[in-house]
């Protein structure tokens, strides 16, 4: 982490709570009276009896069981919000508008109307209370809150990552995006709070094992391989790619899972990697690699196949000119 810049902003998220903008996340403004009928027909997890004031943390899977996107469906007066990953492609929206079959429902792509901001760092949890919101958030999980009268139209929930961690949002109007971020600054001095620079957040959140639209998230992974199978309701009928996922899980064909890499010497972050035996059998795949401030050692995402994982197997990091490197698979978050 040679640049000075990255490195204030990432000693604010390991010792503080930062302030982090995902530009371009994809928001869907879905009304009708038969909303939650077709989320919980067409996406993961349950829909039924959703109250007001209530968030619901989904997958959107094709024919195939494989992720078209995670959402955060917020249930507020008058319609759902449906809150993305960044994709300039809106995959989601012409996933939702594909499956409207014959219910009274209307989707409109909210997107440029709102900045998605995520308070992030050691000390998120606790920059909660200091947040401007017109209730007191005793119990955030599955919620969604109203900011104050001073900011209109914006809303805080939670998400929680495949590892079970806690991560805070905040879905603002942009004409006051500034306004609430100042307020988070200014908030947040006893935290050091900052606005956090794409590289120092990306360098944290390999760490903490937090996978991404579409380095992690993408149509070639399951939710048993990307984690989130919390996401997928084990009491409701069917939905999009339900009989994969169910077949997957009744047989155990579960081929690899999202992992944490740490790399016992340096390379170059630079460089193309491939997993393999040492008798060149592929192994998996990697989706980031980046220098770890923390555990002081280059680490990565990876795909790995199950059966190499927790046994006597060993697996390495082979270049692009075929120099073997010796790795560490882990758990996630990645810790040594």
């Amino acid at each position: 982490m040679p640049n000075e810049h990255i490195k204030v902003d990432y000693n604010c998220l390991r010792h503080g709570a930062g302030i982090f903008v995902h530009s371009g996340a994809g928001v869907y403004r879905v009304e009708g009276a038969e909303l939650f009928d077709f989320f919980h027909r067409v996406s993961t997890n349950s829909f039924r009896d959703v109250k007001l004031w209530q968030s619901v943390t989904t997958l959107f899977l094709n024919n195939k069981g494989r992720i078209i996107d995670r959402a955060a469906a917020l249930n507020i007066p008058g319609n759902i919000l449906v809150v993305g990953s960044r994709d300039e492609e809106r995959r989601l929206i012409h996933w939702i508008k594909r499956y409207i079959i014959t219910e009274d429902i209307s989707v409109e792509d909210k997107s440029d109307d709102y900045t998605l901001i995520e308070i992030a760092g050691e000390y998120a949890a606790s920059f909660v209370p200091l947040l401007p919101l017109q209730d007191d958030p005793e119990n955030m999980i599955d919620r969604v809150f109203p900011l104050t009268e001073t900011f209109p139209g914006s809303w805080f929930y939670t998400v929680k990552t495949s590892n079970g961690r806690t991560r805070f949002f905040i879905l603002g109007r942009n004409e006051i995006a500034g306004l609430i971020i100042a307020h988070l600054v200014n908030a947040g001095e006893i935290y050091g709070t900052k606005i956090i620079s794409e590289e120092a957040y990306r360098v944290y959140r390999l760490e903490e094992g937090i996978p991404e639209f579409p380095d992690e998230i993408n149509d070639d992974v399951n939710p048993h391989e990307a984690g989130f199978m919390h996401d997928v309701s084990a009491t409701k009928g069917c939905y999009i790619g339900q009989e994969v996922i169910a077949r997957l899980e009744t047989y155990g064909k579960v081929q690899r899972v999202l992992s944490g890499i740490i790399f016992e010497n340096g390379v170059s972050q630079n460089s193309e990697f491939t997993l393999q035996t040492g008798d060149g059998e592929e192994s998996g795949y990697f989706t980031n690699i980046v220098r770890s401030e923390l555990l002081g050692a280059n680490i990565g995402l990876a795909y790995v196949k199950k059966k190499y994982i927790g046994t006597d197997n060993e697996i390495f990091a082979f270049d692009e000119k075929g120099n073997k490197h010796n790795i560490k698979i882990t758990g996630l978050p990645v810790r040594l």
